[in-house]
């Protein structure tokens, strides 16, 4: 087994599911280096005890994924969506005969995809990612082996069609990756349906944020009040939400703190300052720092991922809209789903007066399914045993 090259926007993407899975990789003896290349255009410092051999920047490589390939010499090449540049290496490595592995990276909603350049999503790219957008270009670019003509051809067609279009219309199935792992049943038909993914051998591993230990919350607080977790986005912090629609659903929590005790787990790349307000009330509100998810008595949440582990945990998980368009693909597992604020007391009292307090729809394990084995572990299993 050669070299397996792991792909990502973030230099320490590789925290969310990466560096574990090369862990796994190590631990079947794979004898090749596990290297990990991202894209963005700054650096950070990488963390220390990471599995990864070796750590490049694609802007080192003049983002050339021919020189990248011919350089690192990879056996097989690890991406983690459908981006620009992820669909630029899976062209890539097929020329040379290399199999691309892709692994789901989270629950995946359309209103959060920016996959074409009408007038709208260009100027929220300008506004919002314009060093993503100068990225894109360059991976266009390569895509159309280097020819300005066929660059701006694409750049045309995205203003009619979104990417995964283009991309399977240019590419054909050479875009699609040869596996993709998928954390349920019902991701097939997603990937089929929108991301057009035909070609590829579905594998099925579970979600890895339903696995990991419990932390109990009863002694956090100096009362016997039922203790909530909110559980943060970053919807305010990468422009797609107001700030103002945030604060307003805060305003309305604050309102409950005297029926409820409240944890906010935030996001790794949560701006706290969003929440000074809410920490103001050190009795009844603890920020949450430990590794291990906290075991609540209830959840509440929006769009964010982790939604799934809490409603894994107890159907006591209300799901707030934090704009009428925002709709989650999590209501459709909670009875507990807010639109607006003049619902919330209601909404948060039949949670508090709810004694079952587990269980939910029977097909949330299609959506996101609980590997007993572990998902990175028979991730590793299986592109260990492909190689």
């Amino acid at each position: 087994m050669g070299n397996i090259l792991f792909i990502d926007y973030a230099m320490l993407g590789f925290s969310r599911y990466a560096d574990r899975l090369a862990k796994e990789l190590k631990s079947r003896g794979v004898n090749g280096k596990l290297l990990w290349m991202y894209m963005e255009k700054n650096k950070s410092a990488a963390p220390e005890g990471t599995a990864f051999d070796g750590i490049y920047s694609a802007r080192s490589f003049k983002y050339d994924p021919a020189r990248i390939i011919s350089e690192l010499e990879p056996s097989a090449i690890v991406v983690f969506a459908h981006r620009f540049f992820d669909y630029m290496f899976t062209v890539e490595a097929h020329k040379h005969g290399i199999p691309v592995f892709n692994f789901q990276h989270g629950i995946y909603m359309d209103s959060t995809v920016i996959s074409s350049l009408s007038k709208g999503t260009a100027g929220q790219l300008l506004k919002k990612k314009k060093d993503q957008l100068l990225l894109y270009s360059r991976c266009t670019y390569h895509l159309n082996n280097r020819k300005i003509t066929k660059t701006l051809s694409t750049f045309m067609e995205l203003r009619k069609h979104d990417l995964y279009k283009v991309m399977n219309g240019r590419f054909g199935n050479t875009c699609n990756a040869d596996v993709s792992f998928i954390y349920g049943e019902y991701w097939k038909e997603f990937y089929s349906r929108h991301y057009l993914e035909t070609a590829t051998d579905f594998k099925v591993i579970g979600y890895p944020e339903l696995e990991g230990e419990l932390k109990d919350t009863s002694d956090c607080f100096n009362n016997d009040l039922p203790v909530a977790c909110y559980l943060a986005q970053t919807s305010v912090e990468d422009g797609i939400i107001d700030e103002s629609f945030l604060q307003d659903f805060f305003s309305v929590l604050e309102s409950r703190l005297g029926n409820i005790n409240l944890i906010l787990k935030l996001h790794p790349r949560s701006d706290i300052k969003l929440y000074k307000k809410l920490l103001d009330k050190t009795g009844s509100v603890k920020l949450w720092d430990s590794p291990e998810f906290p075991k609540c008595d209830l959840y509440i949440g929006h769009e964010s991922t982790v939604v799934a582990r809490a409603l894994d945990i107890t159907n006591k998980t209300m799901v707030y809209r934090l704009s009428e368009d925002r709709k989650s693909p999590f209501e459709q597992y909670t009875k507990y789903v807010c639109t607006n604020r003049d619902s919330f007391a209601e909404q948060l009292n039949s949670m508090l007066s709810d004694n079952e307090g587990m269980g939910v729809s029977s097909d949330f394990s299609s959506y996101v399914y609980k590997n007993p084995n572990g998902a990175l572990k028979d991730t590793a299993r299986i592109i260990a045993e492909t190689l």
